[in-house]
């Protein structure tokens, strides 16, 4: 389980309510009742919150405290323990879903699979900082469907690798 620092609410409304509500949306127009329910769901929201929280890292500190790197880094997983917290499951097996959920994470990363997070979420950035929701939510709806999609089509290529070395 993610440790228990936790951001301000401003770094949450932020880093962790844009993405946590666009990709809920995309999971239910995928057919998925809830997100914890959409594995490629639950990945996007891994990267659009770390996109984001990697923005505000290398951003000009504002008037409010930043919270440390150590804090920050936790958040896409911290979003993930929100919405799997929805599926009543008990503590053990939330912490081997976030567990999976983190190593899913980093191979998909390392294959190359997802665009960098930082590219993808600057005009989501920029928008949230400005404070103009709307466009956040766009950027972050086009963001999140790029990620999903590249995720899809990784697992396919995996899929027919692994069917024709049978």
């Amino acid at each position: 389980m993610p440790e228990t620092a936790t951001l301000s609410e401003t770094e949450y409304a932020l880093l962790v309510a844009p993405p946590l509500k666009v990709v809920a949306q995309l999971a239910a127009s995928r057919g998925h009742r809830q997100l914890f329910d959409d594995l490629p769901g639950m990945l996007t929201l891994m990267h659009l919150v770390r996109g984001l929280t990697e923005w505000y890292w290398v951003s000009p500190p504002s008037e409010q405290p930043r919270s440390p790197w150590s804090t920050l880094s936790l958040a896409p997983l911290g979003a993930c323990q929100m919405a799997l917290s929805l599926a009543e499951m008990d503590e053990e097996t939330q912490r081997t879903c976030l567990h999976a959920l983190q190593a899913g994470y980093e191979l998909v990363s390392m294959a190359g699979a997802l665009p960098a997070p930082t590219v993808l979420l600057e005009s989501a950035w920029r928008a949230l900082v400005a404070q103009e929701p709307a466009s956040a939510e766009t950027a972050l709806r086009d963001a999140g469907l790029l990620a999903m999609q590249a995720i899809e089509d990784w697992e396919t290529q995996r899929r027919q690798v692994a069917g024709t070395a049978q």
